[in-house]
Order: structure tokens, then C-alpha cells, then sequence
């Protein structure tokens, strides 16, 4: 009697700790998986961005965005919380999506398809033909960002010299 409760007690320990760590693999092949996928999407994200830079801006933008995007990308590429990822990934798209606008803006403006002239788009219209985008006056920004913002500003001073 004694054997056959240790052999049914050995039993539930082994079918118990191998339920264990198949739970635990499932999990690590599961968030590796999630990994490669914003691998992936980061990887897709940062050409698109320098084909967009190499396409559509000035060269002396393009080297400033180039090293901008190149120094976000390598500081976010260990970054595994994803509600940051998240973030990370839409305000990029949403700055590609806006270098595209202005440029397709430029193009029909530059064959004649609009009329509209630089400055003139009426009431609450923004400047649609320029890169960059103006930021809200109330906007709160921490003492890094204001940092990196200065930063930027002495950039883009230096080449507009």
C-alpha cells in the first residue's frame, strides 16, 4: 500500500511540474514570438522612415533626421513594455504619415492640381507645403525631452546657417 501512494504521489509531482514548465515554455514562446514581431514592425518602421528622408526631404534634413531616427531606434531597441512600444510605434507613424502628407501636398501644389498658395489655406488652416509641425504652447515636457529639444534646435540652427 505504502509503494502505490508514493508511486500515485511521484505521478502527480511529475505530471504537475511538467504541466509547470510546459506553461512557462508556452509563455517564453509566446512573448519571444511577441519580440519578433516588434522586431519586425520596428525594422519596417525605421526604412520606411529613411526611404521617406532620402525621398522627400533636403539633404541637409535628411542627415538630421537620419541620425535622429537611427539614435530613437537604438535607444528603444531593448524597451519590452509594450504600452511604450505602443506609443513609440504610433508616434512614429504618425510622423511618417506627415512627412508623406507635406510631400504629397508639394507635389500637387509643384504640377499645378491645387491653387492654393503657400500660407493662404483660410481659417484655422495649417501650412501644410512645410516640414515640421508646430507644438502646443500648454504642452508639458519633462527635463530630458526639453533637453533633447534644445539639442534639436542648436541642429537645425547649424545648418540653416
Amino acid at each position: 500500500e505504502h509503494f502505490v501512494y508514493c508511486s500515485t504521489i511521484l505521478t502527480i509531482y511529475t505530471i504537475h511540474t511538467s504541466s509547470t514548465h510546459h506553461c512557462n515554455c508556452y509563455r517564453a514562446e509566446r512573448k519571444e514570438k511577441r519580440m519578433k514581431t516588434n522586431s519586425n514592425k520596428a525594422l519596417s518602421l525605421y526604412r520606411s522612415l529613411l526611404k521617406a528622408h532620402s525621398k522627400y526631404l533636403p539633404a541637409e534634413m535628411k542627415s538630421l533626421g537620419d541620425a535622429y531616427v537611427k539614435s530613437e531606434f537604438r535607444l528603444h531597441k531593448k524597451v519590452t513594455n509594450q504600452d511604450q512600444l505602443s506609443r513609440f510605434f504610433t508616434e512614429w507613424n504618425m510622423y511618417l504619415d506627415q512627412i508623406q502628407q507635406t510631400a504629397r501636398a508639394r507635389e500637387t501644389l509643384a504640377v499645378g492640381i491645387s491653387d492654393d498658395v503657400k500660407g493662404s489655406g483660410g481659417v484655422g488652416s495649417s501650412n501644410i507645403y512645410s516640414f515640421g509641425k508646430d507644438l502646443d504652447q500648454g504642452i508639458e515636457l519633462t527635463d530630458e525631452q526639453k533637453v533633447q529639444l534644445d539639442k534639436l534646435r542648436e541642429e537645425t540652427s547649424k545648418i540653416t546657417k
